[in-house]
């Protein structure tokens, strides 16, 4: 599949699920970068050039490579929930935009669409017996999540879109030029884009001497973003918490990463108006789910939603985040020898005035003004985790 190395390239591409012979149907947008030998060449050149400046100006800035990726999960598809919902579409358009991002996904999950696997999940059939099963989401969205960091089980029309895995020299230790996107407030994403470059930035870091693999063809991903709407945040959290501890457990192991296998890091969670109110929570189970972010302490987490939400008051929301928080602190002191880096981080809760669960309709232009801003907000709280892990690392 070419891949324009200026401008995202958005696919029909089918995800792999927790099933074998169950695939979903998705969409994928790819931006590829300069590889790490010609960034580095880059820098010299710029730093080895003209020896009569200042240091400032003799400093090489840092390049920005897409080595984010984002994965959006949609509403409950028994609830007429799919990828084509005006809030995933709007968040996905905006994360296209920006150069920071290798790798952009939505699916659809089973039930909706032309995803497979979705017999017994009609309109109507919201069973409670049905609902902790693993098709219900959690396992599936942790394979996409998988897929989507490292090219792996990505196809187009049945056969596979990227070639087989090669090794290259690590570059876990370039930089993302921090000092462009501040790390502070960040109003508008757009605005980023157009400082793709900081003239006061560190320079350029060398190479880590350890070795990746990547699909060719594939950009490679260092931190992938998970963000869910209504449903779709129940299952991100319980995806997203689920292979955050699998990612430990290797590591504590000795295997994954030393191995040189592709893994996953997960660099933060977004849960747009998470139906957490008591009738939700008791025919979904979604304050379970929501609960699974205790296990991941250090897990940058940001819950937004409107302060008339249908399916989850304002008190229920902050009920919730004050539970997890809690979890998490008491998670946090139990844990021996944790690093800096793996500190525990409270729940961020922003609340919207005047907007309910839907954000709008889609045909209101007050609406689609306000999902815009929220499109706005999430990626660019993206942009500040990113460079807030550079700054700790």
């Amino acid at each position: 599949m070419p891949v324009s190395p200026r401008s995202p390239l958005a696919e029909r591409v089918s995800f792999p699920s927790a099933d074998a012979d169950v695939t979903l149907e998705g969409r994928l947008a790819l931006r590829r970068g300069g590889s790490s030998e010609a960034a580095d060449g880059l820098a010299r050149s710029i730093g080895g050039g003209g020896g009569g400046g200042d240091a400032s100006t003799s400093t090489p800035p840092p390049l920005l490579l897409p080595d984010l990726a984002l994965v959006l999960l949609h509403p409950h598809a028994a609830l007429g929930g799919s990828m084509a919902d005006p809030i995933c579409s709007a968040i996905y358009r905006e994360a296209r935009k920006h150069p920071r991002f290798g790798a952009v996904a939505k699916y659809n999950a089973r039930g909706a669409g032309e995803s497979g696997g979705g017999s017994g999940f009609g309109r109507g059939r919201l069973l409670l017996s049905s609902l902790w099963r693993r098709c219900q989401g959690g396992d599936d969205a942790a394979a996409v999540i998988r897929a989507v960091s490292t090219g792996e089980g990505i196809g187009i029309d049945g056969e596979p879109t990227f070639g087989d895995e090669e090794e290259s020299e690590g570059e876990e230790g370039e930089e993302d030029g921090r000092s462009a996107r501040g790390g502070g407030s960040c109003s508008s994403s757009a605005a980023a884009a157009e400082t793709p470059r900081a003239a006061t930035a560190p320079p350029f870091p060398l190479r880590s001497s350890r070795r990746r693999r990547g699909r060719k063809g594939y950009p490679r991903i260092a931190r992938t973003f998970v963000v869910g709407y209504s449903w779709g945040s129940c299952v991100g959290a319980a995806a997203a918490s689920g292979l955050i501890l699998a990612r430990e457990e290797e590591r504590g192991q000795g295997g994954g990463e030393e191995e040189g296998a592709p893994s996953v890091e997960i660099g933060g969670f977004v849960a747009v108006s998470p139906p957490l109110g008591t009738a939700a929570s008791l025919a979904l189970g979604s304050g379970k789910c929501f609960s699974t972010l205790s296990s991941v302490p250090s897990l940058p987490v940001l819950v937004t939603m409107g302060d008339c939400d249908l399916f989850c008051s304002e008190r229920a929301a902050r009920s919730s985040v004050e539970g997890v928080n809690a979890a998490r602190s008491e998670a946090r002191r139990g844990k021996q020898g944790v690093a800096a880096a793996d500190s525990f981080q409270p729940l961020s809760l922003e609340i919207s005035r005047g907007l309910d669960h839907f954000w709008g309709a889609e045909d209101d232009p007050w609406s689609r003004e306000e999902i815009g801003r929220l499109a706005e907000r999430v990626v660019a709280w993206v942009l500040e985790q990113d460079a807030k892990s550079k700054v700790v690392k």
